[in-house]
Order: C-alpha cells, then sequence, then structure tokens
C-alpha cells in the first residue's frame, strides 16, 4: 500500500515538474503592461511580461464582455486565456482558483462544442482540461488521462493539420511515458508540425501567444534532447519576432549560451 501510495506521490511530482516547465516559467519575470489595447493583446503582453495578475484581470473582462452578447467568439478566445490561466494555478499550487475556473472552463467547452465551427480545437481543449484534472486529482490520473487522450485523438481525427491540435497532441505526447506511445521525440515532431501549421496562416502569428509558447516549447525539447543548435536556432527567431518576450531574453537564451 506504501509503495502505490510513493509511486502515486513520484507521478504526481512527475506530472508537476513538466507542467511547471510548459506553462509557469513565462510568468516569473514580472513587467509593466499599458495602452489602451484588447483582451487579447493584453492577454498576449501579460505573457511576454510574465504578469499573470493582469492575465487573471482580463481574462475576467473578457467574460464581462463575453456575458453582454454571448458571442461565441468572445468565448472561444476566453477559454483559451483560461487554458494558460488554470495551468499557471496548478504549478503555483493555487488548487481553490485553478478548480474554479476549471469548472468556469468546462462550461465554456461544452457550449463550444455546439456553436463553434472548429470542433477539432474544442475537442484538444476539453482533454487538455481533463490533464489539468490530473494535477488536482492525482488519484484519479488514469480515469482523467484516457478521457484526455480520448478527446485529443479525437481532435485530430477531425483535423489533423490544425495548429492548436497539433500542439496539445504534441503536449499530450510529452506528458505520455514512451512505453505507452508517448515520449520527446514525438512531442518535438509534432510540435514541428503545430510550428508550420501556425506559419502556413499568417494571420495566426501576430499577437499570438500560444504561437510563442510553441515555439518555446520546442526550444526547450530541442535542448532537452541535446540538440543545442537548434534550440538556439528557434530562441533567435522568437527573439525577433518578440524581442520583449522576457522568459526566453532573460533565461532560456542566455542560459543555453552559458551551457554550451
Amino acid at each position: 500500500m506504501e509503495a502505490g501510495k510513493a509511486g502515486q506521490s513520484n507521478t504526481n511530482n512527475y506530472f508537476m515538474k513538466k507542467l511547471l516547465l510548459t506553462f509557469l516559467m513565462p510568468a516569473m519575470i514580472i513587467m509593466y503592461v499599458s495602452g489602451q489595447k484588447s483582451y487579447n493583446e493584453h492577454i498576449y503582453n501579460a505573457f511576454i511580461n510574465g504578469r499573470m495578475d493582469l492575465w487573471e484581470y482580463n481574462m475576467n473582462k473578457m467574460e464581462e464582455e463575453y456575458l453582454k452578447d454571448r458571442n461565441i467568439q468572445k468565448l472561444y478566445d476566453l477559454t483559451y486565456a483560461l487554458y494558460g490561466f488554470i495551468a499557471y494555478c496548478i504549478v503555483t499550487d493555487d488548487k481553490d482558483k485553478a478548480r474554479y475556473y476549471l469548472n468556469e472552463a468546462g462550461k465554456n467547452v461544452n457550449i463550444l462544442l455546439k456553436y463553434h465551427s472548429s470542433k477539432a480545437e474544442i475537442y484538444s481543449l476539453k482533454g487538455a482540461m481533463y490533464g489539468f484534472e490530473i494535477g488536482l486529482n492525482p488519484l484519479k490520473a488514469l480515469d482523467y488521462g484516457i478521457k484526455s487522450i480520448k478527446n485529443i485523438n479525437k481532435a485530430v481525427e477531425l483535423d489533423k493539420n490544425n495548429a492548436k491540435v497539433l500542439m496539445e497532441f504534441g503536449n499530450m505526447k510529452y506528458y505520455t511515458p514512451k512505453i505507452l506511445g508517448g515520449g520527446l521525440s514525438k512531442a518535438i515532431y509534432y510540435h514541428e508540425k503545430a510550428v508550420r501549421m501556425f506559419e502556413s496562416n499568417e494571420h495566426e502569428l501576430e499577437g499570438n501567444w500560444l504561437y510563442l509558447l510553441v515555439l518555446t516549447n520546442l526550444g526547450r525539447w530541442y535542448s532537452e534532447d541535446n540538440k543545442e543548435n537548434k534550440a538556439k536556432n528557434i530562441y533567435e527567431k522568437i527573439l525577433v519576432i518578440e524581442p520583449d518576450y522576457q522568459w526566453v531574453k532573460n533565461y532560456l537564451y542566455p542560459h543555453l549560451s552559458k551551457t554550451r
């Protein structure tokens, strides 16, 4: 029994460590965000500057705007903002806030499945939400893991060339042990494909924090896979796109240079 608890604890610690590296580190460097901008622009600036307080503030404003007219695109944008913020809450051990926002996101996903045109992206979001449940309820990791995989696989079946679907498929592969069909090399493969799909649609790129996140994870995973030159190229590409992206500018790229 004790061995089982220890194994569960190790599994949870492994999950939390990977979630931390994937989502939290961009929020660890703080700068000021200002100006009259759309809520999506504020979320983007909060991301590149590590201001999760401003992320939450603007996310809640997005919800207020959605409730005024129930516009489905506003709900879609809000749910992706929730996606990023829930992960942050989990890795900072703010479980009450994570649970609250995860409950809200779950309701949103159910609405989006009925009314949004991109069913594939919504199923990938649903799969991600089940993944977050593992962080909050590790004893149910098997149940939630199966549900997460089922929804993300369905998303891929619906649209195997969708950038956001490929992003989440890559994340799933990263968290899944190699023996169960996951692993670093597969995570890299699907993130590389996600980057190509993002870049095939120019309107997807400007002010898109998810695109930067995919590039950042790809850089980290190259480094983890001892492909330092590829990691360097990715970080330099990111800094051309967004010179003020603090996590890459002040941590990942300088740290990579020191280890080369």
